[in-house]
């Protein structure tokens, strides 16, 4: 073999065994950790002004409706005010207060004899004077089989300038409601309803008078029309105080 042949095949084997002592001494490169980026600078956080309220309440300083501080204007309040205070109307329902005995009597039409009837009432005032309540129990009558029972509210609406009134029972499922004056002594309180009658079943009216005859008495008048339609006395109680 010539000998620089073989010097050189000796130099190639002695390269390929060389190769892998070599990739394994060679250590890979290290990689830098990234760069921390300076973190960004944040506001200052806004503290509330000591003379202020946190979290965007009104202080007591605010103004209200009307430009006025604290709230309601004085005028809607004084509006406000006299609307909802009793006066002397609402005095005259004082003398209708207390505990009754009610002789009643009855009639379909003005030709029809009275049917009598005997009851018991406990009257009051409610709601600061501002309403009358009273609660009527009764017997049973020859037309009527069973025991009555019955509740009426009347007040007076100081916008309105009128008496109003409700009144329920158990003779029905209806709550009539009535709407009236008095006059000039406040002796007499005249109220007036529309209602539907079951009976006839027509659209009617009622008239309701109180007539307060003394400090133990006083009569409560009911008003409808006949079938020709002229009005005519229906009902009269007869509150007597109990002793």
């Amino acid at each position: 073999m010539d000998r620089r042949f073989g010097s050189a095949l000796l130099m190639m084997v002695a390269m390929v065994w060389a190769m892998p002592a070599l990739a394994q001494d060679k250590k890979p490169e290290e990689k830098k950790p990234a760069e921390k980026k300076p973190a960004e600078k944040q506001p200052p956080e806004k503290k509330p002004d000591a003379g202020k309220p946190a979290g965007g309440e009104k202080d007591a300083g605010d103004k209200g409706a009307g430009g006025q501080e604290g709230g309601m204007d004085p005028a809607m309040m004084e509006a406000w005010m006299k609307s909802a205070t009793p006066g002397p109307h609402h005095d005259h329902l004082k003398q209708m207060v207390g505990e009754w005995n009610v002789a009643g009597k009855f009639r379909m039409a003005p030709d029809q004899p009275w049917e009598e009837s005997k009851s018991t009432c406990k009257a009051e005032l409610v709601l600061g004077g501002r309403f009358f309540v009273q609660h009527v129990v009764g017997e049973p009558s020859p037309s009527m089989p069973m025991p009555f029972e019955g509740i009426g509210y009347m007040g007076y609406d100081n916008d309105k300038q009128k008496y109003v009134s409700t009144w329920m029972d158990n003779y029905g499922t209806m709550i009539m409601i009535g709407e009236g004056t008095c006059d000039g002594s406040g002796k007499t309180i005249t109220s007036s309803s529309k209602f539907f009658d079951p009976m006839t079943k027509k659209d009617t009216w009622a008239k309701w008078i109180y007539k307060i005859e003394g400090a133990d008495k006083f009569v409560l008048q009911g008003v409808g029309p006949d079938e020709a339609g002229k009005e005519f006395v229906n009902m009269e109680l007869t509150y007597t105080r109990k002793k």
